[in-house]
């Protein structure tokens, strides 16, 4: 496993606690008023869950993209060496046969 693949767990484990913290604050807010913590409070724990499970949600979508364009990266980069290698023993090919003609 490389350092980059190291990281990336690493942020994506981060990510899920901070994902499983949000919706903790969330099943908080379903059991409480804001008479029990104040308004103010339970406005800025809303507001901040709220906002916190929307930015995970757009983070993984971009994740996933990411992910799908790595992949197709490879794809494309393992086609195009394919397609350098045919032309390489083509080109061969044709040096040989002008060789041959020459002689």
């Amino acid at each position: 496993m490389t350092d980059y693949d190291k990281n990336e767990l690493a942020f994506l484990a981060s990510r899920n606690e901070l994902e499983r913290k949000f919706h903790e604050v969330r099943e908080f807010l379903q059991t409480t008023s804001p008479d029990k913590i104040g308004k103010t409070r339970y406005q800025n724990l809303f507001t901040m869950a709220g906002l916190g499970l929307t930015l995970i949600l757009e983070n993984k979508l971009m994740f996933d993209e990411i992910e799908k364009l790595r992949k197709q990266a490879r794809r494309d980069v393992a086609e195009n060496l394919e397609l350098l290698k045919q032309v390489n023993a083509l080109q061969a090919r044709a040096n040989g046969q002008v060789a041959e003609d020459n002689a």
